[in-house]
């Protein structure tokens, strides 16, 4: 056994110490005195304080060992404590404690107890724990006889824990007046302790309750008379009682902890409420920190649950501590930005809440759940477990099945539930009671178990939980408010006139949506408390009474809304119209083509207003203003001529930046306007113009321009980045010189226009000397004022993971002197860095921007022969960053535009998980920078020993090289010098020839992004990581680049050889799974650049794998999707059919499960591009066989739309109504309140709809839009006019735009219309010019997001 498992954790957490750990309860000794004298003499205390004082500790572990021990003067020395708390049942706990102590019935003991009065004096003294010397029995026993009654004899302290309880519990306090059952037990108590106190009876009673319910106990009559009579206040402990506290127990049990510890715990105590638990809590998990006290408990530990700051520790402890900390998740690092005695409950709890999912699937491997499903467990768990009350946040006891029914998810059963909740419940952990024991039936939860949390101090210190609290109480506060609007329906006679009017609805709508409320739900705040069955059958009633409440609302308040918008006069026109047409019976093309160009102007002149709205994004007004330069060819630049210049640089910029997200290769007139209009602006601006102001848009527009410059080079745009970047530094150096305004952000708008500036290559050393000076603390008492202005300490710039201290200044000046060569000034930079607590910026992975930069600037300004200092630099003095990490970490950032340019650096918010610019100067460079850096990367390599890790090294270098140069050729629309690249695919397979398979077959950490920011950390061999056909490994690096080394393989012969086992052929379907791995939103190719594999490349693929010897181990659905619905696409109906026959439906839910959500989802979409092209070419049966494939009904609607809208939009083939019917049917049952947004079809089910038209397709359109609620309606709106429009229906369009739309989301629709008019000349002209565009605009319409993350 090891020493660990022996020792004694003689801290308790936020529990409360219990009588057995007494000896471990210090810092009290003069408070039990105090209160058991009190207790003496008035036979009733009430023991107040504040929360988290440790009023029950006191009573546990200090008055009861008090007593036992005989340090109480009462008349017998035996004790008997009977303990309980209130909780929702009173009087049957209070019996079930007293029946327990008395060995008789809880029944028995309940209905004694009812009668009230003396009853519970009487249950005593009837009792063999008391003697009455004057009854004649007694005195007639044998004095053998009287001796054993003695021995027995004890006695009775009854103890009511929790005493708040009475009114924090709705089933004992309701509407400020007691239930029965609380009068009950409270005349009980004050009675018991009357009649001891006169007839002095050796019956105590106590109570403890925190302070701030005194008020409330004025319900209870007599009740304030007994706390005014014997209260006890508990004090806040004193330092001296502190240190007691914390020390005597680790002396007591055997365990170590150090002064400086004791000190530092002491010291960091604030004043306020918590300070016992929080100390409690900080040091069990510093007792498990140090090994479960097998080592003294000291600072580092301290450090390690997140005390305190790592920087503030010893230097050797921050080196150990640093070892540690990179051991830790990435997700666990983030937590332990914010530290401090108080956070070590929050970054505690928000582990365990991030690590859950995982808890219970490695003890239920059987039944694995999402992390998402998971944290929806805790959240909703911990709802339910608080309440506020009188703006208090307090405890709210359920039981487990009431908690499930909350959750009410077909798979998360009360099982399930409990068994996510164990992690809070572990040894170690306490935060919900029960807690598990070594007892196994304590491991899992019923559904009767009631759940508790531990203390309130976890409430108030746990951020996430306080969240969910206030936003629960919130919905119930709606709730309330909602139900006053129902009765008063119900109450008349469910009449029109009381249905809810528009601004209500709204609101009560948005509220249904977020907060879902369930039958569970609605139990919860049920008056009926009692009668379990009666409360389901009301709660039931109540939530289809909701749904029809606001279904009925929302129909009444369609027609309200319209008439709003338009007022009487245009409705009346509509009408008159309308009835004309009717009596005419029939439309002539002609006219009808005049009304829609009248239409036209009208929604063209009434968008003017949206155009000049400050509340409009400038995205919508790009698309709009992009539509009616496709309706009127020089439309935009006219536009933009009239605006203010301000208004126009912002509009301008955002207009080019979505251009471009469009199509990042384009190559049209319309581009090279706006850049010039920008350029113009931004050159000259307006003098009245703030000046940070015009910083940052040009900081903006240069982002923008430098990207389209990357993948569209021209000298012209060059000469535009020079001259901008330069007049950028210029402006810099006025706020470094005090004229210009000065806010939060300007300093990372500062630091941005350097790094343009620099990574531009045109900074002259004069011209960088001069920054220096104005900035730099090292460089002029100027340059010291002026960081001191904007790069003060304290002062955070987002950087990725972390934020970076001083603004992020230091690496500024870093830059500024490592461009100018100054290898001092560099190292003194990082010297402040380091000096200052910020490691992070260079040891942790996933900071934007660090020392990288700074290696790179040296290489892009001629200074190749300093980096070896610097990485010297580096690998001395900061953990884990050896000079070969350097120089790879370095060379995976520099080989190509990185994924997440646009996420970070234009759209600020599209980032979960990261924050901040990045600099691109590593990318942007001059070639010879990747070039030089990967040569002097290879000398560090062979500096390796071993020879087989050196190799291997080499080999994957050399590979990297190769495919990361040829994606920088791609990318910039280079010419591609084969012969290179395959010299050095060469090389690489010379150097991995030398390794041995066993060497090759170690598996290895390889770190992969995903999604978005995702980040993945994967173990393939090592031979899975060379002979992927691609490149994949670190973090700034895609999966997936082109097909250029599978071909150099298998033109070289070498695929067999590499790809020997079933798990070789994997690596080639995880490449393949890469190559198609489409997001969701935005459309592909707007934040990369995708390199298309071909069809001959996939077939390719798809012949070496089905001819491979063990082929048959691969799943190749993949494929054959992808090729039927190619060959499909070109017409190929032969190879189609051949395709889809060999695709395996049985092995549908293997195939989509294969990878993650992102392929999976891709998986989907292509099986309903595969039934759209069945049922175009006549194959019904099999198309409605595939979409019958789909997981659920939810899902199956999407394949039967599109199926529907391609029939109907290829030759208006009837079959498409055959679709739409099944639509119907899939979706009848379904309450989309309860679905993802993404995954409510309805949206496009009307854009099919109303593309067909018809007055009774149109109702049925309408009576589907009113269904869906005010915060889903907007998707619902757009598709309504889309198809209208599409159907060239252009007054209907305009006329379906209801008044309650936004600005922006008005202006949108509009553009619709006018996009359908252009599409319509266009095709009659034959121009193809804005494809692209309509494809962007179109996404969504087709590519579905089945598993939104």
């Amino acid at each position: 056994m090891k020493a660990a498992d022996m020792n004694i954790c003689p801290y308790t957490g936020l529990r409360s110490f219990t009588e057995d750990e007494s000896i471990y309860f210090k810092g009290r000794d003069h408070q039990i005195d105090q209160l058991s004298a009190l207790l003496e003499e008035n036979k009733f205390l009430m023991v107040t304080g504040a929360s988290g004082e440790g009023k029950s500790s006191l009573i546990y572990a200090g008055l009861i060992p008090n007593a036992r021990a005989g340090f109480f003067k009462a008349k017998y020395t035996n004790w008997v404590v009977a303990d309980f708390r209130p909780e929702r049942s009173p009087v049957k706990n209070m019996a079930s404690a007293i029946a327990e102590k008395f060995n008789i019935p809880d029944s028995t003991v309940e209905i004694e107890l009812r009668r009230g009065f003396s009853s519970m004096i009487d249950l005593y003294t009837n009792s063999d724990f008391y003697i009455d010397e004057q009854d004649e029995k007694w005195q007639q026993l044998e004095e053998t006889e009287q001796r054993k009654r003695k021995r027995k004899a004890s006695n009775l302290m009854i103890i009511v824990d929790q005493f708040e309880e009475f009114f924090t519990n709705p089933e004992n306090f309701y509407k400020e007046a007691p239930s029965q059952d609380s009068q009950i037990v409270v005349n009980l108590i004050l009675e018991t302790a009357r009649i001891a106190l006169i007839k002095n009876i050796p019956v105590y009673v106590v109570c403890t309750m925190r302070s701030d319910y005194i008020g409330q106990c004025s319900a209870f009559r007599g009740l304030p008379e007994y706390i005014g009579f014997s209260q006890f206040f508990v004090p806040r402990l004193k330092r001296k009682d502190l240190k007691q506290v914390i020390e005597e127990p680790a002396i007591l049990s055997g365990n170590r902890i150090s002064q400086r510890l004791i000190e530092r715990l002491v010291y960091d105590l604030a004043e306020g409420l918590d300070q016992l638990p929080i100390l409690q809590h900080a040091l069990t998990q510093i007792w498990l920190a140090a090994d479960s006290g097998s080592e003294e408990m000291d600072l580092i530990h301290y450090a390690k649950v997140g005390g305190m700051p790592a920087n503030e520790l010893p230097d050797n402890d921050q080196k150990l501590f640093l070892q540690w900390f990179k051991t830790l998740p990435e997700h666990q690092r983030v937590y332990y930005h914010q530290t401090g005695l108080n956070k070590v409950i929050e970054i505690h709890a928000s582990i365990l809440f991030e690590n859950a999912w995982e808890y219970y699937n490695k003890t239920n491997p059987e039944n694995p759940i999402s992390q998402q499903e998971a944290k929806r467990i805790i959240a909703l768990t911990f709802s339910g477990l608080t309440k506020i009350d009188n703006s208090r946040a307090v405890r709210n006891r359920m039981s487990l099945g009431e908690l499930t029914e909350i959750i009410n998810t077909h798979n998360l059963n009360s099982k399930v539930v409990g068994g996510v909740l164990n992690i809070f419940r572990e040894e170690g952990n306490s935060f919900i009671r029960p807690f598990k024991t070594e007892d196994p039936d304590t491991h899992i939860l019923h559904d009767n178990t009631v759940l508790d949390i531990t203390h309130e101090s976890l409430i108030r210190n746990w951020n996430k939980l306080n969240a969910w609290a206030n936003q629960e109480f919130e919905f119930y506060s709606i709730y309330l408010d909602f139900k006053k609007q129902l009765d008063r329906w119900k109450d008349n006679g469910k009449s029109r006139n009381f249905l809810l009017p528009i601004g209500p609805l709204s609101f009560f709508e948005n509220w249904y949506e977020e907060c879902k409320p369930n039958v569970g739900w609605i139990k919860r705040y049920s008056e009926i408390k009692k009668d379990d069955e009666l409360r389901t059958k009301e709660a039931k009633k109540l939530l289809d009474e909701t749904k029809e409440f606001l279904k009925r609302s929302s129909r009444n308040a369609f027609f309200t809304r319209t008439f709003m918008k338009y007022g009487p006069q245009k409705i009346g026109t509509f009408f008159a119209i309308l009835v004309m047409v009717v009596l005419s019976g029939f439309y002539w093309y002609d006219a009808e083509q005049k009304a829609n160009e009248r239409v036209i102007e009208r929604a063209r002149k009434e968008s003017l207003v949206f155009l000049s709205s400050p509340e409009v994004l400038n995205q919508d007004k790009a698309v709009y203003l992009l539509a009616e330069e496709r309706f009127e060819p020089g439309y935009l630049t006219s536009f933009l001529s009239s605006m203010d210049q301000k208004d126009r640089i912002t509009q301008a910029i955002d207009t080019y930046k979505f251009l471009i997200y469009v199509d990042k290769h384009i190559d049209d007139p319309i581009k090279d306007l706006i850049i010039d209009f920008i350029y113009g602006d931004l050159k000259s601006p307006d003098a009245q113009i703030e000046s940070d102001y015009i910083l940052a848009q040009t900081n903006k527009f240069l982002f923008i321009l430098m990207r389209d410059n990357y993948y569209s080079p021209s000298v012209a745009k060059e000469k535009i980045i020079s001259d901008l970047t330069e007049k950028n530094k210029q402006r810099v150096l006025d706020f470094y010189k005090g004229t210009g305004q000065f806010s939060p952000t300007v300093p990372f708008e500062l630091n941005l226009a350097i790094q343009l500036w620099l990574t531009a290559g045109k900074a002259k050393i004069k011209q960088i000397d001069e920054v220096l000076s104005n900035i730099s603390p090292k460089e002029s008492e100027e340059g010291r004022n002026a960081f001191l202005k904007y790069y003060p300490k304290g002062s955070f710039e987002p950087n990725g993971r972390l934020p970076t201290d001083f603004n992020n200044g230091y690496h500024t000046l870093a830059s500024l002197y490592a461009s100018k060569g100054d290898i001092n000034g560099v190292e003194w930079a990082f010297d402040q860095l380091l000096d200052n607590g910020q490691r992070e910026y260079f040891e942790l992975g996933r900071v934007f921007n660090n020392h990288q930069n700074i290696l790179g600037y040296l290489y892009q300004y001629k200074f190749r022969d300093l980096a070896p200092r610097l990485v010297k630099w580096i690998s001395t003095n900061t953990f884990d960053n050896p000079e070969i990490t350097v120089y790879r970490n370095t060379i995976i950032r520099s080989g190509y535009i990185t994924h997440l340019y646009i996420g970070a650096n234009l759209e600020p918010q599209a980032l979960r998980s990261y924050r901040g610019y990045i600099y691109p100067n590593l990318f942007f460079s001059e070639r010879y920078v990747f070039d030089q850096m990967s040569e002097d990367y290879e000398f560090y390599i062979n500096q390796i020993k071993d020879i087989s890790e050196r190799n291997y090294q080499l080999a994957i270098n050399t590979k990297r090289r190769a495919v990361f140069t040829h994606k920088y050729w791609f990318d910039r629309q280079m010419e591609i010098n084969q012969e290179l690249l395959d010299s050095w695919f060469d090389l690489a397979f010379d150097y991995y020839s030398t390794l041995n398979p066993a060497f090759l077959e170690e598996k290895i950490a390889s770190t992969i992004p995903y999604f978005g920011d995702g980040v993945r950390t994967t173990q393939p061999t090592r031979k899975e990581l060379f002979i992927y056909p691609d490149y994949r490994d670190g973090w700034f690096s895609w999966n997936y680049h082109s097909d250029i080394f599978y071909h150099y393989m298998d033109r070289k012969g070498l695929l067999s050889k590499m790809f020997e086992t079933g798990d070789d052929l994997q690596t080639i379907h995880f490449w393949i799974a890469k190559a198609f791995e489409v997001k969701p939103f935005p459309p592909p190719g707007t934040l990369d650049n995708n390199y298309i594999l071909s069809d001959e490349t996939l077939t390719q693929v798809l012949n070496f794998i089905e001819r491979h010897p063990k082929g048959a181990e691969v799943d190749k659905n993949l494929f054959y999707l992808i090729l039927a619905n190619r060959s499909f696409e070109k017409s190929d109906t032969v190879k189609g059919f051949e395709y889809y026959r060999k695709f395996d439906q049985q092995s549908i839910s293997r195939s989509s499960n294969k990878y993650e959500y992102v392929e999976k989802n891709f998986f989907l979409n292509m099986m309903i591009q595969l039934a759209v092209n069945l049922a175009q070419y006549g194959k019904t049966e099999e198309s409605v066989e595939l979409a019958e494939r789909f997981p659920s009904d939810a899902e199956k609607a999407f394949p039967y739309i599109l199926m529907a809208k391609r029939a109907y939009q290829g030759n208006s083939d009837p079959q498409a109504f055959v679709y739409l019917d099944s639509v119907s049917s899939k979706t009848a049952g379904l309450d989309f309140n309860v679905l993802p947004q993404s995954l409510d079809s309805r949206p496009y089910f009307i854009n099919v709809l109303s593309t067909i038209g018809s007055q009774s397709i149109n109702n049925l359109t309408l009576e589907i839009l009113r269904d869906i609620p005010e915060q889903r309606k907007f998707d619902a709106v757009f598709q309504l006019v889309s198809g209208i429009a599409r159907e060239g229906n252009y007054y209907r369009a305009l006329m379906a735009i209801p008044n309650s739309l936004t600005e922006s989301q008005d202006l949108r629709c509009r553009g619709l219309i006018l996009l359908e008019a252009s599409k319509r000349k266009e095709i009659e002209s034959g121009d193809s010019r804005w494809k692209e565009l309509d494809n962007w605009l179109g996404w969504t319409e087709t590519y579905f997001n089945f598993l939104p993350n």
